[in-house]
C-alpha cells in the first residue's frame, strides 16, 4: 500500500506544477497583452 500511496502522491505533486506552470504562463501572456 504504501508505493501505491506515494505513486499517487508524486502523481499529484507532478499534476500541481503542471498546471502552476500553465497557469504562470497564462497570466504572463495575458499581462503582455493588456501592457
Amino acid at each position: 500500500h504504501g508505493v501505491g500511496f506515494k505513486e499517487l502522491a508524486l502523481k499529484s505533486w507532478l499534476l500541481g506544477i503542471m498546471f502552476g506552470i500553465i497557469f504562470y504562463v497564462a497570466l504572463n501572456k495575458l499581462d503582455k497583452k493588456e501592457g
